[in-house]
């Protein structure tokens, strides 16, 4: 079986080559999802638990339904007044509000400053309340009314600093904002190519159409306190549509549907189709011909062309066989319309006509 086996390969050494290179190709494509899916995995678990680091526990609005089964939707936002109901609470420590959406800059040419694609990040900043604040000020100063912090990387790319004018476009015409200061996400110049920009949180809200409304929660429990115990006491008093979880449990749900986003949303992948062997050259000359006369010429030509000593089959039988069964496909090619043929020849012929003894 191996000696058989072998020989059909080095008989075929064409068709062995690229059999082998569309298992690799096909090996390496599975595997690059898997290593490129990991990484983002990776990339944003990083990320938010940086963002969530000091914060005990999360209030956000609650969508009706799976919001990782969409690429578009966020959950809503809510009323602005539970903030101050939370902060009253006998285990918080401390608790701030915020806002974010897509801000999308605009340079001196009018034109969008986007980078491959990434996207385009707005929120709200406080700086009175630096235990909940993931940016770290570079240059120049926090935001206030008619001011906004955009992160280092976009400024060098851009050649932008802390007193030049720049666009911004939200959720209305494009204004105008003076830049206040240079901020970077924790240690990192850039998240992925994505731009920032940081704004006080009540120009947040008017960007993003959100005056008297919030996003989000972070609250920091007194010291004792376990973040469980803290979940526990703040959910009697939040109204409906709100929903409380852990720091912990925020950072990993908000990474999972951040990373599913990414992966939906990358460019998809080119799936590749090795081309079969084409048929005998004389059955190409077949195609477009009546049946009866391919068959004639086919088997004229087969019995007259001289076998190898050895050989074994019937070359008129086979050529005739082939024939048959290429003629759904040669009346296609006339545009005649897809036709439900079926060959006169039968099964076992079609087999041997195209069998391997018989290329």
């Amino acid at each position: 079986m191996i000696r058989f086996a072998v020989k059909g390969l080095a008989g075929r050494k064409l068709r062995t080559a690229l059999t082998a290179i569309a298992i690799v190709l096909g090996v390496a494509m599975v595997s690059g999802t898997y290593v490129l899916t990991d990484s983002i995995g990776n990339a944003f678990d990083a990320i938010f638990t940086q963002q969530y680091e000091g914060t005990d526990a999360v209030i956000t609005g609650k969508s009706a339904f799976d919001l990782g089964q969409s690429g578009t939707t966020t959950a809503p936002p809510f009323a602005e007044s539970v903030l101050t109901e939370v902060a009253q609470l006998p285990d918080v420590a401390a608790a701030i509000g915020g806002v974010g959406g897509e801000a999308q800059l605009i340079g001196d040419n009018g034109k969008a400053i986007v980078f491959g694609g990434a996207p385009n990040l707005g929120f709200s900043v406080d700086p009175a309340q630096p235990q909940f604040n993931s940016l770290t000020l570079v240059s120049g100063a926090w935001p206030k009314a008619g001011e906004v912090v955009v992160d280092t990387a976009t400024a060098s790319k851009k050649k932008l600093a802390a007193g030049q004018q720049i666009g911004v476009q939200a959720q209305g015409p494009v204004e105008r904002f003076r830049i206040s200061g240079l901020v970077k996400f924790g240690a990192v110049d850039t998240i992925g190519g994505a731009t920032l920009a940081g704004f006080d949180l009540a120009t947040a809200q008017r960007l993003f159409d959100k005056v008297g409304k919030l996003d989000q929660i972070r609250v920091a429990g007194r010291s004792g306190v376990s973040p469980a115990k803290l979940v526990a006491e703040i959910e009697p008093i939040l109204p409906p549509g709100t929903q409380v979880k852990s720091g912990d449990k925020q950072a990993a749900s908000d990474s999972e549907e951040a990373a599913s986003k990414a992966v939906r949303t990358s460019p998809p992948s080119r799936t590749i189709f090795m081309p079969r062997p084409p048929p005998p050259a004389a059955a190409l000359r077949m195609m477009g011909k009546p049946i009866w006369r391919a068959t004639l010429s086919a088997s004229s030509a087969s019995l007259s062309t001289p076998r190898a000593p050895g050989s074994s089959g019937r070359p008129a039988f086979s050529a005739a066989s082939r024939a048959c069964t290429l003629l759904p496909m040669s009346l296609s090619m006339a545009e005649r319309g897809p036709m439900n043929l079926k060959p006169h020849c039968s099964t076992t012929s079609a087999k041997v006509a195209f069998s391997e003894r018989k290329p």
